[in-house]
């Protein structure tokens, strides 16, 4: 049996996404604009907004990559690596005692 990994985007939290889809909206993207390139519909987009709703699916976070690195690279790179960063912290901290 094969499992599927979704590369990158397996490893980005909830936090996370939110950020890359407010990073893209502070860059003059309007949520209709948004929607309309990740093919969801606004709904989805003002969901993902809302504190502890939803966010975006792995297929979609590819696309949200992409184009919040498009807008502004430094920063997506900061918000994935300060989740990456967190990851490991949390690691440590389970596991150092074993």
């Amino acid at each position: 049996m094969t499992s599927r990994h979704d590369g990158l985007s397996e490893f980005v939290s909830r936090n996370g996404r939110i950020k890359l889809v407010k990073l893209v909206l502070s860059h003059g993207w309007s949520v209709p604009q948004l929607a309309t390139e990740l093919e969801v519909t606004r709904h989805a987009v003002y969901l993902w907004l809302k504190r502890n709703e939803t966010h975006p699916c792995n297929a979609n976070l590819d696309k949200l990559i992409d184009l919040a690195a498009s807008v502004d690279r430094a920063r997506t790179i900061e918000i994935i690596y300060g989740d990456v960063a967190t990851f490991q912290t949390l690691l440590a901290e389970k596991f150092e005692n074993v």
